[in-house]
């Protein structure tokens, strides 16, 4: 089983996945370029209030039952009843692996 070396990766790697490259690239540029500065400290409060405590019960689940995210909600719940839930997550990365690439070929090909 693979795991992160150091505390500061596995940071990373959560903000990484929890914020997305399009926010990263386009919302700071698009705010700037409209004065809205402002608003940035209302989306970061934001990111802290709520995507911090859901990062930290997805880690919470899968380190106290150390099985998949499939496992971890049969674990959960003890029952199959919300295990859908655990699809939507795995076909949300399916699907990021799908456009990432299309949208990587149009900036080549455009720039």
């Amino acid at each position: 089983m693979k795991s992160f070396s150091s505390k500061i990766g596995v940071l990373l790697a959560a903000a990484g996945s929890a914020v997305g490259l399009g926010s990263i690239w386009k919302f700071p540029y698009v705010v700037g370029e409209n004065g809205g500065g402002a608003f940035i400290i209302l989306y970061i409060v934001c990111a802290l209030v709520f995507g911090l405590p859901l990062v930290m019960n997805e880690f919470l689940i899968g380190k106290l039952s150390g099985r998949s995210a499939y496992g971890a909600f049969r674990a959960l719940t003890g029952a199959d009843r919300w295990q859908w839930l655990s699809w939507t997550g795995d076909q949300g990365d399916r699907g990021t692996w799908v456009w990432v690439p299309v949208f990587m070929a149009i900036l080549l090909l455009y720039s």
